[in-house]
């Protein structure tokens, strides 16, 4: 959660943790929020789930569009994904 929440701040995204619920389901989530190149506001959530598979630790990355242009989201992912302390960490097909 440290590096995408750094990454998405230096980015000039607006980032919110909430607090982790009691159920036990592992999963955090993000408040993000900002403006695309187009200057036009965007809303939505960053959920993180851990996962262990045959001993290799991961954790699956949701991101959810509240308000705000599908492309902006998707650029912003893309954007994730390539940033140089994320994309060692991530696994491609």
């Amino acid at each position: 959660m440290p590096i995408v929440k750094e990454t998405l701040e230096g980015s000039g995204i607006t980032c919110k943790e909430t607090p982790q619920d009691d159920s036990g389901s592992g999963v955090r989530k993000m408040r993000v929020g900002g403006y695309d190149k187009r200057k036009l506001a965007f809303k939505g959530w960053v959920e993180i789930e851990h996962f262990s598979y045959r001993g290799m630790q991961g954790s699956f990355v949701v991101m959810q569009r509240d308000k705000g242009s599908p492309l902006s989201l998707r650029e912003l992912w893309k954007g994730l994904l390539t940033f140089t302390a994320v994309a060692p960490h991530v696994l491609k097909k």
